[in-house]
């Protein structure tokens, strides 16, 4: 029993690298291994020197350099992972331990429930709501910092990537008529 290949109407997106961590010497020098290694594993195809280089054979040499290059890339640095901004990944180091901190101090109280478990609990369950409220305004500060620093400067594009990182994306509308404009059912 073999599985049936179903159609998909949107393709999957070529995948991009995560060059965000590209300045890093060790990987620097990583990708400089792997790259050497892989040349020397699979040279490029072999062509005549007396005779000139048909359009063939260049073809064959990029798309051979091209492979090598973008295989030893993405083994080194990875693939980028479309991911939504948000104020609870930025602060995620202030906000897990208290997640943490109020998630054992309700096992505590559902285990012995007496009042100093129960007054510990509710103090934990205060401590995640300021630190939460604290996150959410920190990330919202730096990010309308950000859209006025590049309005100011005139830098239009980044006005729109902070605005759409706080809009979220625009769901695209349909026309409510058609094209010689008589109204849809």
């Amino acid at each position: 029993m073999t599985p049936i290949k179903l159609h998909h109407a949107r393709p999957k997106p070529t995948p991009r690298l995560d060059v965000s961590a590209a300045y890093a010497p060790t990987l620097q020098h990583a990708f400089q291994e792997v790259l050497a290694s892989s040349y020397v594993s699979s040279p490029p195809p072999a062509n005549n020197i007396d005779s000139p280089l048909p359009p063939a054979d260049i073809t064959s040499a990029w798309q051979h350099f091209h492979s090598v290059t973008t295989k030893a890339a993405f083994s080194t640095f990875g693939k980028l992972s479309r991911s939504q901004p948000d104020w609870f990944k930025a602060h995620a180091s202030l906000l897990l331990p208290a997640i943490a901190s109020k998630r054992s101090a309700r096992l505590s109280c559902l285990q012995h429930n007496t009042r100093s478990n129960k007054a510990a609990w509710k103090q934990a369950c205060r401590n995640v709501q300021k630190a939460t409220r604290t996150a959410m305004q920190d990330y919202w500060n730096t990010l309308c910092d950000r859209i006025e620093s590049c309005a100011s400067s005139g830098n239009i594009r980044g006005v729109f990537l902070g605005l759409k990182e706080a809009l979220g994306p625009v769901p695209p509308k349909s026309p409510l008529h058609s094209a010689p404009y008589q109204v849809k059912p």
